[in-house]
């Protein structure tokens, strides 16, 4: 249902699109610290991954998908930060989360709170890839 709504071509796409993106974001927060997505977990990431790289792309659904893998860090850290180093994808995250103009619209409370938690679950995570040491340090 998420990916259907995620890769929507209807009228009003970046509604639908977005709504498929908060669906994947609710389903990680409410099963953070558990293992119930574990078996879906690299086929979400997978269809965020693939519609961040598909036209047309709205500031606001960038953000929403930036979101949903900030909730995958607080659901499973290890996992999102092993998913994103072996496809070389750390460096080019954090520097859209933390550098791009799009991240800068994490103006409500929700989303500053998803970034917060995303970011310091990564910092928690147990190992720390090289392409993110650079963003900390």
């Amino acid at each position: 249902m998420a990916t259907t709504a995620m890769f929507s071509k209807e009228p009003a796409i970046v509604v639908h699109n977005s709504e498929g993106a908060i669906l994947i974001q609710l389903l990680f927060q409410v099963y953070a610290g558990t293992s119930v997505l574990d078996e879906f977990f690299e086929g979400l990431l997978n269809q965020v991954l693939t519609r961040m790289n598909t036209i047309p792309m709205q500031d606001s659904l960038k953000r929403h998908l930036l979101l949903v893998l900030l909730t995958a860090l607080a659901y499973n850290p290890n996992a999102t930060l092993t998913y994103l180093n072996q496809r070389n994808l750390v460096d080019e995250f954090f520097n859209q989360v933390l550098l791009d103009k799009t991240c800068e619209g994490f103006t409500n409370a929700y989303e500053r709170k998803t970034f917060i938690i995303g970011l310091s679950s990564a910092l928690n995570a147990g190992q720390l890839p090289p392409a993110m040491m650079g963003h900390m340090l």
